[in-house]
């Protein structure tokens, strides 16, 4: 349920009165990676819109008896919003806030916001495509860009901070505020793109069969099947690898008997059988059995997948409860159809 209330928020832009003026994008700097009471944030970066034009501002945490006063700003920051969107931030940014607002004696913010995460969104969307789904990846895969030189990885951040506090210096900041500024303009573009991909996938420049399935998906679980099928359908057509072009013949086809039109889904599974599908063959079977009340067919499309069966590399203990779940079927079958036979006897 968070994910699709995550994903409701997503494409509310295009269907509720929300602006993207509502939006306020967050990324926060910490004094330490792994979270807990005595990790604290020293700086918060945040991306939104107004009067048409992107704004980015950066508030920082000079020393750590400032914080009152430092989360006195950000709450300031906040106020006027009504969503928040990070990467990743329902785990940690949030959290890690909320505990420093209570800590201090302060409501959080944040708890009068909707939030959406695009991790959890970009974890489904290219969930078949891209193993690495870390926002620097989505930079270069999906947002075609780059860092500069300046950039310093994310573990060095807490050390240069507290440096800064010994010394005074704050020259090797530098790199800490471009990578804060870079992570709120990459979870920007990113919003956009997917609130685009999401709203028509197949606008996409180059619409990659693999994202579509995985979108047809999310259509499913939000109860656009009419938006399901044409992805899917699109999907087939551009083309897919074996793997996910098998998948998705059984998830397109179980989308048309949920959605009651079974002879859509018939001619899904008999594509299937051409790849010696077995479970397209008990399908088959199944149809025949129950909607055409043929017997005799269901019992032909039995015996079909047992024929597979014996082929198939499948693992011999997987083979093994097939084979007796057909050979159940099959008595099965041979009994409906002596009793049949039997009742027109004369």
């Amino acid at each position: 349920m968070t994910f699709l209330r995550c994903l409701h928020g997503l494409v509310s832009l295009c269907r509720t009165n929300l602006s993207i003026e509502d939006f306020v994008f967050l990324d926060t700097e910490t004094s330490g990676l792994a979270g807990g009471a005595g990790t604290f944030v020293f700086l918060v970066g945040f991306g939104f819109w107004k009067n048409d034009r992107y704004f980015l501002t950066q508030i920082f945490l000079r020393e750590p008896g400032e914080e009152p006063a430092f989360l006195t700003g950000l709450e300031e920051l906040l106020t006027p919003y009504k969503v928040l969107v990070t990467y990743n931030g329902k785990s940690f940014d949030a959290p890690l806030l909320n505990n420093r607002f209570i800590l201090n004696g302060f409501q959080s913010p944040l708890k009068n916001m909707h939030h959406i995460d695009l991790l959890s969104l970009t974890r489904r969307v290219w969930r078949n495509r891209l193993d690495d789904r870390s926002l620097g990846n989505l930079e270069h895969e999906i947002l075609n860009f780059g860092r500069a030189e300046e950039e310093i990885p994310g573990w060095m951040v807490p050390q240069i901070y507290f440096e800064f506090l010994q010394t005074q210096n704050a020259t090797p900041l530098k790199g800490v505020f471009y990578h804060n500024e870079v992570d709120i303009l990459s979870l920007s573009a990113l919003f956009l793109h997917l609130a685009d991909l999401l709203r028509n996938p197949l606008a996409a420049r180059n619409p990659q069969s693999l994202d579509l399935i995985a979108i047809a998906r999310l259509y499913e679980e939000l109860g656009d099947y009419s938006g399901a099928i044409q992805l899917y359908e699109a999907s087939l057509e551009i083309g897919l690898p074996a793997h996910f072009f098998i998948q998705t013949l059984y998830r397109f086809a179980s989308l048309h008997r949920r959605t009651g039109k079974i002879e859509a889904a018939l001619t899904l599974w008999l594509k299937a059988v051409e790849y010696h599908e077995i479970d397209a063959c008990i399908e088959i079977a199944k149809f025949y059995e129950h909607h055409q009340k043929s017997c005799h067919q269901a019992l032909e499309w039995t015996e079909l997948a047992l024929g597979y069966l014996e082929q198939s590399p499948l693992p011999r203990y997987i083979k093994k409860q097939k084979r007796a779940e057909l050979e159940h079927r099959k008595e099965r079958l041979y009994q409906k159809l002596n009793r049949r036979n039997n009742q027109v006897t004369p």
